[in-house]
């Protein structure tokens, strides 16, 4: 089975020894809203694979949270399942 774009990812982590970051990480629990993972307790970075559907509801509900975060402080950056962005998010978090 091939490995998704967030398995990826955290392999690229691990063998970039970056080590601190929180996965899956809550920013807003009235509304369970989540980034996948949150650096530097304010670089919120959530990646879209290529499963990730657009519609306007979700892009609705997306503008909602990416608002709502900015709003608590947090740097947001979303990336899609292109691997080139992973150097990208190191410049962020170094």
């Amino acid at each position: 089975m091939a490995k998704s774009t967030v398995q990826k990812f955290e392999d690229w982590l691990e063998l970039e020894g970056i080590t601190d970051y929180k996965k899956e990480f809550v920013f807003c629990k009235n509304r369970k809203w989540r980034y996948d993972y949150l650096f530097k307790d304010n670089i919120a970075v959530e990646i879209n694979d290529i499963t990730h559907r657009i519609y306007w509801e979700r892009i609705k509900s997306d503008c909602e949270k990416i608002n709502e975060a900015q709003k608590l402080g947090y740097r947001v950056f979303i990336f899609d399942s292109c691997y080139t962005y992973f150097e990208q998010i190191k410049e962020l978090i170094q």
